[in-house]
């Protein structure tokens, strides 16, 4: 039904982050539930009601709500960054290539040279944007441009994931207790101890894993290793370019 009804972008990026932030609470419940099948029978009927759909659409609106504060911190986006001629992100010689290559692809632009980047930093960065957003949609073809779209996904998915932080850490926090609880009154409701240790475990883990690893450097990593896969397709583009006009 997941498969059916999203895109593998969306799967992947907006959907998994909102599931692995719930799965707790799926666990806590099993660990009070004698027959685990029976929750079975709901969460299909939710699945099929749109569910998994709006936890996708939660995940990417929280992402993207919460990415130009990523971007402040990090000093802009990570492909503004590469092509600017004062950073270090990249070598002088791959920057002059990618800029050569998007003026001669994006139609009506001029990129600035370092001069005209010092003194007028914004605009600067507005062109290099505008020639970003051309690249980001004359990539979108998956079997053209595989890596981009690989890079792409990793991306919005710790985005995404980062961006349910808080939830995650509270989510995680009231499993934890649901879990002891679960394991204090296990006489009394019959379910086996293994549901309410291993929901105990999931959670203290999940506690761990977002205290001490999901910050914005965890974002950054992925974010600018999509930004190096979608300026490294200018050389694609500019092969297929020059193929045709040799043609």
């Amino acid at each position: 039904m997941l498969k059916i009804t999203l895109d593998p972008y969306s799967r992947k990026a907006r959907l998994y982050p909102a599931l692995l932030t719930t799965l707790p609470l799926v666990l806590v419940v099993l660990s009070f539930t004698r027959d685990p099948g029976t929750i079975g029978l709901p969460l299909s009927v939710a699945t099929t009601c749109g569910f998994a759909l709006l936890l996708a659409q939660l995940g990417r609106d929280l992402g993207r709500r919460k990415e130009p504060a990523l971007f402040q911190v990090w000093g802009g986006t990570p492909t503004t960054q590469f092509l600017r001629h004062r950073s270090d992100y990249l070598s002088p010689v791959t920057r002059q290539r990618y800029h050569t290559t998007l003026e001669a692809l994006v139609p009506g632009v001029k990129l600035p040279n370092r001069e005209e980047e010092a003194s007028d930093p914004p605009a600067a960065d507005q062109v290099y944007a505008a020639c970003v957003d051309w690249l980001r949609e004359a990539t979108r073809d998956r079997s053209q441009f595989p890596l981009v779209f690989s890079e792409n996904v990793n991306y919005g998915f710790r985005r995404n994931f980062w961006a349910l932080r808080r939830v995650g850490i509270w989510v995680s926090s009231l499993a934890f207790i649901g879990s002891l609880a679960a394991f204090l009154s296990r006489n009394v409701t019959g379910v086996p101890l293994v549901l309410p240790l291993l929901s105990g475990g999931l959670s203290a883990a999940y506690l761990g894993i977002w205290l001490l690893h999901i910050d914005s450097e965890w974002v950054k990593l992925a974010g600018f290793a999509y930004a190096r896969a979608l300026l490294a397709a200018c050389d694609a583009l500019s092969k297929t370019t020059g193929s045709k006009h040799g043609a």
